[in-house]
């Protein structure tokens, strides 16, 4: 004797046939699609970047990441908390699972 299927579950299942599939390719795609605009903003973000900031970044700056924030978010120690590491400058610019740590230019939108 043949049941019928409860409403949820036949709900569910035109969920999932209506669904369009994406194909590991596409997946793929979109990801490099993401991974290009990300490489194409940190550039023009380091294009515009002056000796005088670096040399100031590099003097006053890294040794404060580097004495308090590299235990738990460096790609050395093999650790990122929250999937941040602060120890380049692309990292810093994509940030982690709560967005880019610094905003160039933008103190209130930085971590």
């Amino acid at each position: 004797m043949h049941r019928p299927l409860p409403h949820f579950l036949t709900a569910l299942l035109v969920a999932v046939l209506c669904t369009p599939f994406v194909s590991g390719q596409e997946m793929q795609e979109m990801a490099m699609k993401d991974s290009a605009m990300k490489a194409s903003a940190t550039a023009k973000v380091e294009e515009k970047m002056d000796p005088a900031g670096l040399e100031f970044f590099e003097k006053n700056v890294r040794p404060i990441l580097s004495e308090r924030c590299y235990k738990c978010h460096s790609a050395a120690e093999s650790t990122s908390k929250g999937g941040l590491l602060l120890d380049s400058r692309a990292a810093m610019l994509e940030g982690g699972d709560q967005g880019p740590a610094v905003v160039p230019n933008n103190l209130k939108k930085s971590l």
